[in-house]
């Protein structure tokens, strides 16, 4: 039979370290105000002892629940790994741990998460809403008065916090780039989803087109991924006026555009180029390597904790709108 061995209480941990229950619970809040030789002192009787504290009554005294909900439209993406890791690296610093929910670019599912995200009492949201996503979803965050803040896609007036790369620039300085090297029939590929971020992307397409006088490219709608951009190409080939360049909506798209370019023949560089967007890790380690745009997905997702955080200190203060730069990294396509 089990033998339930009995609670531990901050009594227990003060009476071992010698010093007063209020110490103790200042260590565990993490508190500036204890000396680090005492902090040292009562986690080491904490460890030793094996004391857990009891979060759900301390949040509870608090009315906070620490927590943090992230709904993002997809997670297969190397990008969204290294954006999560941004913000669990702000969240830890304070003392705040999340929860992670993927809607799959469903907006009927996306609502089934943040109403159970709320009933799981967190402090906030920090979204990347799924294709179709009706304004009224912000809306109702607004009415619960939970705080969100929105990150790379953006839904509703544009009035609300927000941060996300300078997408449209980014797109502009693809074309440069191109344009630069000689090429006159530019394609852009992977523009399937009715999104902001397809909106700037194209934006910033044409707007580059026209500064360099240059006929409108063929637009590819398909998927952002390595088999569909693979495909593109190939359909792409086989008209009369085809592209010798292509800007891909993400570096995973990229990286089947390259294939099929180098599957037809053709030699990157000479013969082709091909801009990514996002500039993750493997955009540096695949052959040949891939140039990018490089928008620091760890970085957005540092600022768009601290902005959230922010927002749940400040729950009337004015939105803020947090544009990251973009840039050009120059590899061998």
């Amino acid at each position: 039979m089990l033998r339930r061995l009995p609670k531990l209480t901050l009594k227990d941990i003060a009476r071992r370290a010698k010093v007063s229950t209020s110490t103790v619970s200042l260590v565990l809040r993490e508190s500036p105000l204890v000396a680090d030789a005492t902090r040292k002192l009562v986690q080491q009787w904490i460890d030793e002892l094996g004391y857990i504290r009891d979060r759900g009554a301390a949040n509870l005294r608090s009315r906070t629940s620490q927590t943090v909900g992230l709904v993002f439209c997809e997670l297969t993406n190397p990008f969204y790994a290294e954006l999560i890791a941004g913000i669990d690296s702000v969240l830890d610093r304070h003392g705040r741990i999340a929860f992670i929910a993927h809607t799959a670019e469903d907006p009927e599912r996306q609502d089934r998460l943040i109403r159970r995200l709320r009933e799981q009492n967190v402090d906030g949201i920090i979204l990347s809403a799924a294709e179709g996503t009706a304004p009224k979803t912000i809306r109702r965050l607004e009415e619960w008065g939970l705080p969100c803040v929105q990150t790379l896609r953006h839904v509703g007036s544009g009035h609300d916090d927000y941060v996300g790369p300078d997408i449209k620039t980014g797109v502009e300085m693809s074309v440069d780039y191109l344009a630069a090297a000689g090429h006159r029939r530019i394609a852009y590929i992977g523009a399937a989803r009715h999104t902001s971020v397809t909106r700037e992307r194209l934006a910033g397409f044409h707007s580059g087109l026209e500064r360099h006088a240059l006929a409108p490219g063929p637009i590819v709608r398909c998927a952002p991924t390595r088999e569909d951009g693979f495909k593109a190409v190939a359909s792409l080939l086989a008209t009369d006026d085809p592209p010798t360049a292509a800007i891909c909506y993400n570096d995973v798209c990229a990286f089947g555009v390259v294939l099929g370019f180098i599957d037809a023949g053709l030699r990157p560089r000479k013969d082709f180029g091909v801009v990514g967007f996002d500039n993750i890790a493997d955009a540096a380690l695949v052959r040949p390597a891939l140039t990018t745009i490089a928008i620091e997905p760890h970085r957005i997702g540092e600022e768009a904790a601290a902005l959230l955080l922010r927002r749940i200190a400040d729950p009337a203060g004015r939105p803020e709108r947090v544009i990251m730069p973009a840039r050009l990294v120059v590899r061998d396509t």
